[in-house]
């Protein structure tokens, strides 16, 4: 039997019982002496809602020694307000917390990884983040036992109350204009800054919603850092029709699996943190950017009128940003070469692959 984990669990859950049970199966291997428990409510015009939001509740069954604390939402808030709100609730009892969601499976190593990373990086403000995916697969030498990086993926992270306390007072200053310069020194490459610039954008019209890209762009904007693992340690095994966003079968993000990697030794790294990784964070916008397409051939025929697609439309920026793998195609060929050879593997990972290949045999005749 494994030791207890010393570091507070947060469990989010709403209503997909079979998907909850082997999330909480790791978390039970885990042992946490403390779990905070937060559910979200039916949605009134869901009846099944009920009886599912009933059975989720009923797995989590606790029993090892652990002090189990619980919020229960009456009424359904949605993913954003009850991710927000099951935060600020956690951080009312504890000062730092693994997070993890219905739909994410952790390996056990990532109880250990996240632990290990909260201690070692507690009084650094830079560091504000942890997460347990790494969205490549695997990345960086095999001498790190962890990557510092502007992005961190919210399938599997952990964080402090310190940090987390930041976020409203950072988008509460949303009009100040030196933020615009600052995000795009602090992304350090093109492609990462024009994301975050668009997610700007966004957050001061009022029409970023979703929590977890709001919380993405608070630390970017105090210049904040992630701490990610060299081996990509859990699954998100919610793609589908219940899931809140991530709803398409065939997101190619599905298809990387969770590996197995060394428990980081306690204490400060022998050599010191490693140097921030610019191009983990490039490739994983990449990443993310190809996910959302489901007609590859379309998505390659629209890149090549990128420029006017951006003036004809109104949200032509955007347009353009989301068509920016088929600008660097051959780029983004290594890209989805990398991922499979870190053992992805789905029908949109070989569907890209093709239209990538052409894509570049066209750049290079264009030239």
């Amino acid at each position: 039997m494994s030791p207890a984990l010393d570091v507070p669990v947060l469990l989010v859950l709403f209503a997909r019982p079979d998907k909850l049970r082997p999330v909480f199966e790791r978390i039970r291997a885990a042992r946490p002496r403390t779990l905070l428990v937060a559910t979200d409510g039916p949605r009134p015009d869901h009846p099944e809602d009920a009886d599912a939001c009933r059975a989720s509740r009923a797995v989590v069954d606790v029993d090892w020694p652990c002090e189990v604390l619980r919020t229960d939402a009456p009424e359904n808030l949605g993913c954003d307000r009850r991710l927000t709100s099951a935060l600020d609730w956690a951080f009312d009892h504890v000062e730092r917390v693994i997070v993890i969601e219905d739909d994410i499976v952790a390996e056990p190593d990532f109880f250990g990884f996240a632990s290990t990373m909260l201690e070692r990086y507690e009084d650094d403000p830079v560091v504000m983040h942890v997460t347990g995916r790494n969205e490549l697969g695997r990345w960086g030498s095999p001498a790190q036992d962890h990557l510092r990086v502007l992005r961190g993926s919210v399938w599997g992270w952990a964080t402090w109350a310190r940090a987390w306390h930041t976020r409203g007072s950072v988008l509460g200053r949303l009009d100040d204009p030196d933020l615009d310069v600052r995000l795009a020194e602090h992304a350090a490459d093109p492609i990462v800054a024009e994301h975050l610039a668009l997610h700007l954008a966004t957050a001061r019209d009022g029409t970023l919603g979703a929590w977890d890209v709001t919380w993405s762009l608070a630390r970017a904007l105090v210049g904040g850092l992630c701490v990610a693992p060299t081996v990509n340690l859990v699954r998100n095994v919610g793609f589908g029709p219940t899931a809140t966003r991530t709803t398409h079968h065939g997101d190619l993000r599905g298809g990387l699996p969770s590996l197995r990697c060394a428990a980081p030794a306690a204490g400060n790294a022998p050599d010191g943190p490693p140097r921030r990784d610019p191009r983990y964070d490039r490739w994983g916008i990449l990443v993310d950017l190809m996910s959302t397409y489901r007609d590859p051939a379309a998505a390659r025929r629209l890149a090549r009128a990128g420029d006017l697609l951006a003036r004809a439309r109104p949200d032509g920026r955007a347009a353009r940003h989301h068509l920016t793998p088929f600008t660097v195609p051959c780029e983004s060929l290594a890209v989805l070469e990398h991922v499979r050879a870190a053992g992805s593997s789905s029908g949109a990972l070989d569907a890209l692959t093709v239209e990538l290949r052409r894509a570049c045999d066209e750049q290079g005749a264009d030239r």
